[in-house]
């Protein structure tokens, strides 16, 4: 468990929580992860997130809007790109060389 203290107020984190910081909306066209857990893409014809094995080793994108997966290994061994539509969620893990896919629905490669 971890305690965080911001001025007066105090919360303590339990395992499996994220912290705020973690989670982000993305309302542009292009974005490169930076550290999140969680990102909701919206409010966008469409928008291509670039995931950065240095900052974010694993990540859950929630898609309100068409949405372009690409990173700087290989997406499952094979994929450069995927995309998912509006509605859909994907979850991205780095490891070793790669990024793999450990859930999703509505990916369309």
């Amino acid at each position: 468990m971890e305690k965080k203290t911001i001025g007066e107020i105090s919360k303590t984190l339990k395992y499996g929580q994220m912290k705020e910081k973690d989670k982000k909306i993305i309302n542009d066209s292009q974005y490169i992860t930076n550290g999140e857990s969680l990102l909701i893409i919206k409010d966008n014809e469409h928008c291509q997130i670039f995931l950065n094995h240095l900052t974010t080793t694993n990540i859950k994108i929630k898609a309100l809007t068409k949405v372009k997966i690409s990173g700087d290994y290989f997406i499952d061994s094979e994929y450069e790109e995927i995309e998912i539509d509006n509605g859909a969620c994907v979850e991205l893990q780095f490891f070793e060389e790669g990024w793999y896919i450990l859930s999703s629905d509505g990916i369309k490669m």
